[in-house]
């Protein structure tokens, strides 16, 4: 994604990702900043389930072109583009 679009637009794109993946944004935190994607929460779909590891890296290939991501979620770590679930 080009640094010229609004942030509006960049918020509208990852919104849109979330959506495709079926994510939970009630239990989310996003930050969208310029190049830069953070969350915060519990990472889960629409009806409570929790991801597979191969789903999520497909989630992380789609916002790839957004830029760099930061996370500080409760079940997973998808900083630097790295799947790594989360034990309890």
């Amino acid at each position: 994604m080009k640094n010229k679009k609004s942030k509006a637009e960049k918020v509208k794109f990852v919104r849109q990702i979330l959506a495709k993946f079926s994510i939970d944004i009630s239990q989310l935190h996003l930050g969208v900043h310029s190049n830069c994607i953070d969350m915060s929460g519990v990472l889960k779909k629409y009806n409570g389930d929790d991801f597979t590891a191969a789903e999520l890296r497909g989630f992380v290939d789609a916002l790839a072109e957004f830029g760099h991501i930061t996370t500080s979620l409760s079940n997973w770590d998808l900083t630097n583009g790295e799947v790594r679930k989360l034990e309890k």
